[in-house]
């Protein structure tokens, strides 16, 4: 029972979903949506979908037809390579997306910054050391938001509270399924929580 609920904690989680849920955290913080135009919000949600799910879903989906990865969740360091050079090509076209032809506002383009800095790093971590991807896709997601909340004056407690829980309880569903230790999530999630919090900070202060 423990193992099935740590499954689903996993896949509801995944990093693939991480970009969408950032996304819909944006749209819930009043003052961003009323300085954003309708079709900036239909730029936003259509490339993340497209980039960061479509794209990376069905890389992955190919290469386990092709037997060149096992399982979706990819154990085998050696076979997120390939997943992961595709996943961070597909971040740095959405960068170049958001920053120079649909000019999101500065803290869409700071947060989709700081999600490409993270692929990269995991991206090259991986190449010596398995780290937690889960930890890094949550821990991008409540830095950029913590930053994000602080530059905007916005003391949205209950929405903080919700991500530190939720962080926690992906920790948690990856040591039980023991597709980490402890030091790859603790790093995995601090790495993630630096490119989403540091990127923001550094421009505003």
């Amino acid at each position: 029972m423990q193992k099935t609920i740590a499954q689903i904690v996993s896949v509801v989680l995944h990093p693939l979903w991480m970009p969408l849920y950032a996304a819909l955290l944006v749209l819930c913080i009043p003052y961003v949506r009323t300085e954003m135009w309708p079709w900036q919000i239909a730029q936003l949600s259509g490339g993340i979908v497209l980039l960061t799910i479509v794209v990376p879903a069905v890389t992955i989906l190919v290469l386990q037809r092709r037997g060149r990865i096992t399982q979706w969740s990819i154990p085998d360091r050696n076979e997120r390579i390939v997943p992961y050079l595709v996943t961070w090509l597909s971040y740095a076209l959405l960068c170049i997306l958001f920053n120079y032809y649909w000019r999101m506002p500065s803290y869409i383009q700071l947060t989709g910054v700081g999600m490409y800095v993270a692929v990269t790093l995991i991206c090259i971590i991986n190449l010596f050391w398995k780290i937690s991807a889960h930890l890094c896709g949550i821990g991008t997601l409540c830095g950029a938001t913590f930053a994000m909340l602080w530059v905007i004056y916005s003391g949205n407690i209950a929405m903080l509270v919700l991500l530190v829980l939720l962080s926690s309880a992906v920790a948690w569903a990856r040591l039980v399924l023991e597709a980490h230790t402890p030091a790859q999530v603790f790093v995995g999630f601090v790495l993630g929580f630096c490119c989403g919090f540091l990127p923001m900070m550094l421009f505003y202060v």
